[in-house]
C-alpha cells in the first residue's frame, strides 16, 4: 500500500494500523456451507426497489440520489448488505444517514482504467442511503441477527479478518467475499482496500454510546486490505458469480 493512503487514514482518524502476527485471517479451511442463505424468494416484490431475476431479491438503482430506509416499498430500500459491481472508469459514491453516525468519510485514488466492486451494509435504524454514479446495488444478505424471510447468514465455521491489521488477498492472506463488521461502541472503523487500479477506504464514527456496522468486499485480485480500530469482520456472502466453495472464484 502507498504512503499516501496510510498518511491519509493517519491524519483521518489518528489511528494506529497493528499488523497481526503471521497476517493470515483466521478460520481457513473451515469455510463451512453457503447453502445457508436459502431461498431469497420470500422477499416479493418489492415497490419501486421490487424483483431482480427469479429470486427477487432487492436492488437500489445506482444513480438514484438519496432514498429513505424503509421496508422496501413505496420508494424506500430495505435494510441488508447490498453488493456493487462498479463501473468501468466510473467512481462510486454512497453514504448512509442515521441516528447512530456521527461521522463519514470516504477516499479513494484511481488510476484509469478502472473498475472495482463495492459493498454497503444499510441497518434498519438508518434513516437515508445515498448512490451517486455507481451500478445497481444488489441484497446480497440480510443485517446479521436479521429473523426475516432470507433466513439465516450463514454457517459456523465462516471466514473471519482480525479488526486490526494488513493482508495481501491476492497472496491468500484472506479469504476473498463480502465481510461485516458489527462496529464497537463509542469507536470509530476505519479500512482500505487496495487492487491493481485503485485504492479506496472508508471510517464510520458512532455518536457516544452508538456503533456503527460496514461491510466491504474483498476481491481476489486485492493486494492489500488494512483494517484499523474495528471489530472483528465475518464472511457473509461469496463474490456474486461465483462457484463452488464460500468464497471460490
Amino acid at each position: 500500500m502507498r504512503n499516501g493512503i496510510r498518511s491519509i487514514i493517519a491524519t483521518l482518524s489518528a489511528l494506529t494500523l497493528a499488523t497481526t502476527a503471521g497476517g493470515v485471517a483466521s478460520a481457513q479451511g473451515l469455510f463451512g456451507s453457503a447453502g445457508e442463505f436459502g431461498s431469497l424468494g420470500g422477499f416479493g416484490s418489492l415497490g419501486d426497489f421490487g424483483s431482480s431475476g427469479s429470486l427477487g431479491k432487492p436492488t437500489i438503482p445506482g444513480n438514484g440520489g438519496f432514498f429513505d430506509v424503509g421496508n422496501g416499498l413505496d420508494g424506500t430500500v430495505k435494510p441488508g448488505i447490498y453488493q456493487n459491481p462498479g463501473l468501468p472508469d466510473e467512481g462510486c459514491s454512497w453514504g448512509r444517514t442515521g441516528p447512530a453516525i456521527a461521522f463519514e468519510n470516504e477516499f479513494q485514488f484511481l488510476n484509469i482504467p478502472f473498475q472495482f466492486a463495492s459493498a454497503a451494509i444499510i441497518e434498519p435504524t438508518d434513516t437515508t442511503f445515498s448512490t451517486f454514479g455507481c451500478a445497481d446495488w444488489k441484497w446480497v444478505a440480510p443485517v446479521p441477527h436479521s429473523t426475516g424471510s432470507a433466513g439465516s447468514a450463514g454457517s459456523l465455521g465462516k471466514p473471519t479478518i482480525p479488526g486490526d491489521g494488513s493482508f495481501d488477498p491476492s497472496a491468500g492472506d484472506v479469504e476473498p467475499g463480502i465481510y461485516q463488521n458489527p462496529g464497537i461502541i463509542d469507536q470509530g472503523c476505519a479500512w482500505e482496500r487496495e487492487g491493481p487500479n485503485f485504492e479506496l477506504g472508508s471510517e464510520f464514527v458512532p455518536n457516544p454510546g452508538e456503533q456503527v456496522a460496514s461491510a466491504v468486499i474483498i476481491e481476489p485480485t486485492d493486494t492489500d486490505f488494512t483494517t484499523a480500530d474495528c471489530a472483528e469482520w465475518k464472511w457473509v456472502a461469496p463474490i456474486p458469480g461465483s462457484t463452488g466453495s464460500l468464497g471460490s472464484s
